[in-house]
């Protein structure tokens, strides 16, 4: 493992190590699980399969763009899902070792820092299956971080336009970017070395880059109506009760150490370890650097700690988020990592912490690996198998009664996605909270069926009692997970059917 290790120290190796990884999740997930995450599946009953400008006011649309472009080549089933998570996932990894060879001198030093990522346990696991338009966003935060860097070491027109592209992908990508574009942007102004862009008439052009990726989605929003807008910015009656508040604000203050564990404890750890007596003085180029990765991140903080102030103070809901999640923190820890990494290799022994920051690091993608894979075949209790819900068996019978091009309405998102996965020629939607209209049905005289299941008991009855089965390791028994849905169809149906789907609610 650690004459492996010591291979991976260069950027031909990160790039292998971060590309070979997420490959081989890609196959292993492929071939062992039969349905896809709640956020794949959310994906897919937003996309249908259908090119837009945009299809929620909550999320922009280049998660769903780059979803429909992977289709356009692999087909809308299970591996598009696979591929894009995993390709930005990758693309995530390799940037932050670009990133840090900006706050790193040491190419070796660099090359272990990016392994490290999986030593976050949000990235590490949670990323795997709890998010997917914060995918793009971090890819696009760590390119804003280098093209920012480009530009102010040397402006001119190409770079500044390059600079305003990232920022209006980036701003597709999820709308938390502008916290991202605001807080580097104050890091640059009041950084001596970087602060000049702002007097060049060049930095002008950034703002059209930024405008050609935002203009179809523009577009998209000027068709709708603008009290929808309004009701999704700040839903009706939605508000922050004292309890909520108290529990933002404990998440927040807990999450900004949590969001590092078990990272920092390995980089301090290695850096107690095998410390450079005395630590070397940054050159200049990673010292502007550091500077601006570590003001930005605390920028992030103090913007995000104000408006939970706000929020508390006022008991209101901004954008409609009454929870404060610790995923709101993971781009102000990517930044962090930056200005901490560098802080680190100026203080620690190239020779002895990287090959053993790179071997746990390894070791510990290897044992995520395993696991993620053995969760596949033991049955954790409840609802929480969700990731072995037979939905490819579901399709199957669904298309022996005839309804493989049928539109559904379902009440839950996960069924929706995953029938929209499996039946690439029906048509699925979810109760849910939407409240834009869903794309047009491109075949209007479809059957049109209700189905529940899998997640809900049959109403009015009371949910059936909790299997207390022990053969947990169904699979390795040889068993398999079984589910029950229920579809309601016929002529008193098809007209609340059809009303329903063509409004995306009730």
């Amino acid at each position: 493992m650690s004459k492996l290790a010591g291979q991976m120290l260069t950027a031909r190796g990160v790039a292998a190590f971060w590309l070979t990884w997420c490959v081989a999740f890609v196959l292993m997930l492929w071939a062992v699980s039969p349905g896809r995450t709640l956020q794949d599946a959310l994906a897919a009953e937003l996309l249908q399969s259908h090119l837009a400008g945009g299809y929620q006011v909550r999320n922009p649309p280049l998660y769903e763009w780059l979803l429909w472009s992977v289709q356009q080549i692999t087909g809308p089933g299970p591996l598009s899902y696979l591929l894009l998570r995993y390709a930005l996932i990758a693309a995530t990894g390799i940037l932050f070792y670009v990133a840090l060879r900006r706050t790193v001198a040491s190419q070796r030093l660099a090359a272990a820092f990016s392994l490290s990522l999986v030593l976050l346990y949000w990235f590490g696991w949670e990323i795997h299956h709890s998010v997917s338009h914060s995918l793009a966003l971090l890819a696009a935060l760590l390119a804003l971080f280098i093209a920012a860097l480009a530009y102010a070491e040397r402006p001119t027109a190409m770079r500044a336009f390059f600079l305003g592209l990232i920022i209006g992908l980036g701003l597709m990508a999820k709308w938390s970017f502008l916290l991202v574009v605001i807080s580097l942007g104050v890091a640059l102004a009041i950084t001596p070395a970087t602060r000049r862009i702002y007097r060049d008439p060049r930095t002008l052009i950034v703002l059209a880059g930024a405008a050609l990726p935002m203009l179809p989605f523009l577009l998209w929003l000027a068709n709708l109506d603008p009290d929808l807008i309004s009701r999704r910015a700040v839903p009706p009656g939605s508000g922050l009760s004292a309890a909520l508040s108290l529990e933002g604000a404990l998440v927040f203050i807990t999450g900004i150490p949590l969001v590092f564990l078990p990272w920092i404890a390995f980089v301090l750890f290695f850096a107690w370890r095998f410390p450079k007596a005395p630590p070397s003085p940054p050159a200049l180029p990673q010292a502007v650097a550091i500077r601006l990765a570590g003001l930005t991140a605390i920028t992030m903080l103090a913007v995000m700690a104000a408006l939970l102030l706000f929020a508390m103070a006022t008991g209101s809901a901004l954008f409609g988020i009454t929870r404060f999640a610790i995923h709101y923190l993971f781009p102000f820890s990517l930044f962090a990592a930056l200005a901490l990494s560098g802080l680190a290799a100026q203080r620690v022994t190239e020779e002895r912490f990287a090959p053993r920051l790179a071997t746990t690091s390894l070791a510990i993608a290897l044992v995520i690996f395993l696991v993620k894979l053995g969760s596949f075949y033991v049955i954790p209790p409840a609802s929480e198998a969700t990731n072995l819900l037979p939905y490819d068996r579901l399709a199957e019978d669904l298309s022996q009664r005839g309804l493989g091009n049928a539109q559904f309405v379902t009440l839950s998102p996960r069924d929706a996605g995953n029938i929209a996965v499996a039946l690439p020629e029906a048509r699925a939607l979810s109760l849910s909270a939407r409240i834009e209209p869903p794309p047009p049905d491109p075949n209007p005289d479809r059957p049109c069926v209700l189905l529940w299941g899998g997640e809900f008991s049959v109403p009015p009855a009371p949910p059936p009692p909790a299997n207390p089965s022990p053969a947990r390791f169904l699979k390795l028994l040889g068993a398999q997970r079984r589910s029950v849905w229920h579809v309601l169809r016929g002529e008193n149906v098809e007209a609340a059917c059809r009303k329903v789907a063509a409004k995306g609610m009730l």
